[in-house]
């Protein structure tokens, strides 16, 4: 998460506890708007910076049919293929 901070620090010129505020929001309408488990894995991604682990979202994928293809792409935004 310090990465997330710092950029937010530099980009939007705000303090350390007005980002790390921010990013807790974020998280937290985004665990409220996107379906379980999703919501709570990009909240943690966030919260932490902590790349979820592949394998799980792949087993969620299958189970999720069609929705697979946005876990790909979760997938993808966090850096892992």
């Amino acid at each position: 998460m310090s990465d997330l901070v710092k950029l937010l620090m530099e980009k939007a010129n705000v303090s350390e506890e007005t980002a790390k505020l921010a990013i807790q929001v974020v998280a937290n309408f985004t665990k409220e708007k996107l379906p379980d488990p999703i919501g709570g894995i990009v909240q943690n991604f966030l919260q932490t910076g902590e790349t979820p682990d592949m394998s799980s979202l792949a087993s969620l994928a299958g189970n999720l049919g069609g929705a697979g293809n946005l876990l790909g792409g979760l997938g993808s935004m966090f850096g892992k293929k």
